[in-house]
């Protein structure tokens, strides 16, 4: 099985103010299985860069996207308000009946994780250098870049 990584938008991956980045958004399919979009974060995570990721969920959401991966792997940190905001976020997702997927260091994740209150059904990729590597674990396919 085969799994495409395409990027969305260019519109999808803008930069923050200061540190706070959401470097890319790409789209995952995988046949039989549907497709997830991953929001990479890097630097200090903060209430900006959560703002703009519930953002960019809203409108994927909108068009009909269910699935959603966010990595961590190369965050800094991730304060405590934007901890809050994007545990919020999963259990919107997962309310939803989508999959709210989380890669990065898990000392990292824990206050995230902690937050939530159906935390278990967050899908955790805790090991692993980025997301597109948990994901391609988990689903047992190799990868096509586009």
């Amino acid at each position: 099985m085969q799994t495409r990584v395409g990027r969305l938008t260019g519109t999808l991956a803008p930069r923050c103010r200061g540190k706070e980045t959401i470097d890319k958004a790409v789209r995952l399919t995988t046949p039989g299985s549907g497709e997830a979009v991953l929001l990479r974060l890097s630097g200090i995570v903060g209430s900006r860069a959560a703002a703009r990721a519930e953002a960019v969920v809203a409108m994927l959401s909108r068009r009909g996207h269910r699935d959603f991966i966010f990595d961590f792997c190369r965050a800094a940190r991730i304060d405590r308000r934007a901890a809050s905001k994007l545990s919020r976020l999963g259990e919107q997702i997962l309310e939803a009946q989508g999959l709210f997927a989380l890669a990065g260091p898990e000392p990292l994740l824990r206050p995230l994780l902690g937050k939530m209150r159906s935390a278990q059904e967050a899908a955790v990729f805790a090991s692993g250098e980025n997301a597109l590597d948990a994901w391609e674990i988990s689903r047992s396919v190799t990868m096509e870049v586009e």
